[in-house]
């Protein structure tokens, strides 16, 4: 323990014995495993890391929609055996339904801490236009979807499968060139299996959706809504009135630049969600969150 005691009160002024810079986060791991510097070092040495082919997707959730959705290639299924004994019965149930799913398609497992499956990326799907074939219910469309928006792509997912939109639908140059796992973690899984869409021509499609009947709703806040000078605005809470036995298409702008002047021009209506507070500080919502509340009363 000289060594460990020397790091932890900062005689040791050299890195030969960690190979590393002394305030390393790994001080702190060999103290809380109360072992000697070189032993520690030398277990690191020893970790396993698997070789993998595609990419990691991780999580329960993410993991069991992937291979229930059988929409990518699995290499391989890790996991933690101690998984099977946790408190929550819920949890419990979905890795004993990961490990039949994986074990029926032959997907080779292996013990690992946590869980995860190393498989192939998920692409979105291409499309031209707007088909009757393709699409045969309420959809979400994202103009301006930044490429680092992976976090707000995924949550806002994951509303649209709570409240039954059949599709996502963006530009196809905006926003991530393909499905990440960050994108899958935050969705709960929903990625894996709701369709997500990337459209050549964004205000064709919308043109063509139209003229099959769907109506489509613009977002935007209250203050930007001002400078819009838009016609046909409808609050939130009348969404209802104007989509009762129709199909619309629920158009999303990024949170700094809302929704493109292009795109504007393709709505029907526009909505916003007012701001009870009437305060300067927080004047809109995050994008997800708002998203939620628009979902709720169209689909209410």
């Amino acid at each position: 323990m000289e060594e460990t005691v020397k790091i932890a009160s900062g005689k040791c002024k050299s890195d030969r014995t960690l190979d590393r810079g002394i305030y390393n986060s790994g001080l702190a791991k060999i103290i809380s495993a109360n072992d000697e510097a070189a032993i520690w070092k030398k277990k690191q040495q020893h970790r396993w890391i698997p070789a993998v082919k595609g990419q990691i997707v991780y999580g329960i959730y993410p993991v069991l929609e992937a291979l229930k959705a059988h929409r990518r290639e699995v290499h391989k299924l890790y996991y933690k055996p101690n998984l099977m004994w946790m408190d929550s019965i819920n949890r419990r149930e979905h890795l004993e339904s990961i490990l039949s799913i994986a074990n029926s398609d032959g997907i080779t497992s292996k013990e690992l801490e946590g869980i995860c499956i190393d498989a192939e990326p998920l692409q979105f799907l291409v499309i031209n236009n707007c088909t009757k074939s393709d699409f045969q219910g309420p959809i979400v469309f994202f103009d301006n979807v930044l490429v680092k928006d992976t976090f707000n792509i995924g949550a806002i997912v994951r509303s649209c499968a709570f409240f039954g939109i059949k599709a996502v639908v963006m530009a196809q140059d905006a926003g991530p060139k393909a499905i990440t796992p960050a994108m899958s973690r935050a969705s709960a899984g929903t990625v894996e299996w709701l369709p997500m869409y990337k459209v050549t021509n964004p205000e064709r499609f919308l043109q063509e959706a139209k003229s099959q009947g769907y109506v489509v709703i613009g977002t935007f806040d209250e203050s930007s809504l001002a400078k819009q000078e838009q016609q046909n605005v409808v609050p939130v809470e009348e969404l209802k009135s104007i989509t009762r036995n129709k199909k619309f298409i629920l158009v999303l702008g990024n949170e700094h630049k809302g929704i493109s002047n292009a795109i504007s021009h393709q709505c029907q209506y526009v909505t916003f969600i007012r701001n009870p507070s009437r305060t300067s500080i927080v004047n809109s919502l995050n994008v997800s969150a708002a998203t939620a509340i628009l979902l709720h009363y169209l689909q209410m």
